[in-house]
């Protein structure tokens, strides 16, 4: 979580309910579902190479 994110938790800042750290849960499980590898690096796939297996899966 980057500085402003820090800032924004430790007030207790909430953004449509969800604290920062919950937000980023979610676009975790997110990316994940959609077959991205965490961390996010170079090596993993290609976005092309995602995409064309998402829409495959559905």
């Amino acid at each position: 979580m980057n500085y402003v994110g820090l800032v924004n938790q430790n007030l207790g800042k909430r953004f449509n309910g969800y604290s920062p750290i919950e937000l980023l849960q979610i676009e975790m499980e997110f990316l994940k579902s959609c077959g991205y590898k965490l961390p996010l690096q170079t090596k993993n796939q290609s976005k092309k190479q995602l995409l064309k297996t998402f829409y495959l899966k559905v």
